[in-house]
């Protein structure tokens, strides 16, 4: 480790200004990069909403129009004949004529696109305007139009995915780029001994720990077939008696779930091949009960008779037991 530490000094002490300057440069192209990224897709966003917008308002201002001609006639025939001529138009979600406070007519699209009543629910994304009717006489009463904006969004959400795409491989470039002139520097050598090192660091640490476990596991088998109940474990190694614990948790976490439906099932070479395991590895954890349970489990088991339910449940419990035990350790 002392090694690993002076190296990565004289790697920090090697840098100058030329590096600052080219991780600077490679920061600025990547907010670069963002920031017109972001600005694009807030751009796109903008421009459609407006798009959808002014188009509302005229569709709306047309029917206003259009029912201002019949003026002091205007009825529910109209209203509902300027509706569904109006509603041929599929980018049209809703439609609705009031005349002073009381609603002429109303139509919407269903689930299926067919026309429905108005019932005030909206099933898609809509935009939505208002625009009064007025004749001679005055303001006779409101047009209200909701226009759909799924189709308009989905093609934003396409280009907000390409912005995204443009955005990485502008990240990628800048990247590739930044790495290209620190190898040529010559540095990245020094950055990839370290990182052998700690690599291989792990590696051995891992390598330990498996076979620290293989151990336990070979001395707990030699243990059930000389009849040995006690743990084969050295008792002033508490830590190598934590580490077992952990792994015994983790590896039978879910052995009560799968012992319970092998046994609903009547699978009995998947229960004798779990509960064999279990049996094994209890004495590594000091489940003197559990190592018990499972070995009359599988005698049961094995004289196949059909009546190893009872023996199979108290391995269950025996389980959990163990497995809560360990855990509030």
């Amino acid at each position: 480790m002392l090694q690993t530490w002076q190296t990565l000094n004289t790697f920090m002490s090697k840098t100058d200004i030329r590096h600052y300057i080219a991780f600077s440069l490679w920061l600025t192209a990547l907010a670069l990069a963002f920031a017109c990224s972001s600005w694009r897709m807030h751009d796109i966003h903008a421009r459609f909403e407006q798009q959808l917008s002014q188009r509302v308002a005229a569709v709306a201002e047309e029917l206003a129009s259009l029912l201002a001609v019949p003026g002091w006639n205007l009825d529910v025939t109209v209203a509902r004949a300027l509706i569904f001529a109006a509603m041929r138009d599929p980018e049209l979600y809703a439609v609705k004529i009031a005349k002073a406070d009381s609603l002429l007519e109303a139509q919407r699209r269903g689930a299926s696109g067919e026309l429905e009543p108005w019932d005030g629910v909206l099933l898609e994304r809509t935009v939505q305007t208002i625009k009064p009717i007025t004749s001679d006489s005055g303001e006779i009463g409101t047009v209200e139009v909701y226009l759909r904006a799924d189709n308009a969004l989905d093609l934003v959400h396409a280009a907000n995915v390409q912005e995204v795409v443009r955005f990485l491989l502008h990240g990628f470039l800048a990247t590739l780029c930044y790495l290209l002139y620190r190898i040529s520097c010559g540095e990245l050598v020094s950055v990839s001994r370290i990182v052998s090192q700690l690599w291989q660091r792990l590696r051995r640490l891992l390598s330990g720990i498996g076979k620290m476990t293989e151990r336990r596991f070979t001395l707990s088998q030699q243990g059930s077939v000389t009849g040995c109940a006690e743990p084969m474990l050295p008792k002033d190694n508490a830590q190598n008696l934590a580490v077992t614990r952990v792994l015994f948790v983790h590896a039978f976490a879910h052995a009560p779930e799968m012992l319970s439906r092998f046994l609903a099932e009547e699978n009995v070479g998947a229960l004798q091949h779990l509960i064999g395991l279990m049996e094994q590895a209890a004495p590594c954890v000091e489940g003197f009960a559990l190592h018990q349970a499972a070995c009359t489990a599988r005698k049961a088991l094995a004289r196949d008779d059909k009546l190893f339910g009872c023996e199979v449940e108290a391995c269950i419990v025996a389980l959990e037991n163990l497995l809560m035990a360990l855990q509030s350790r």
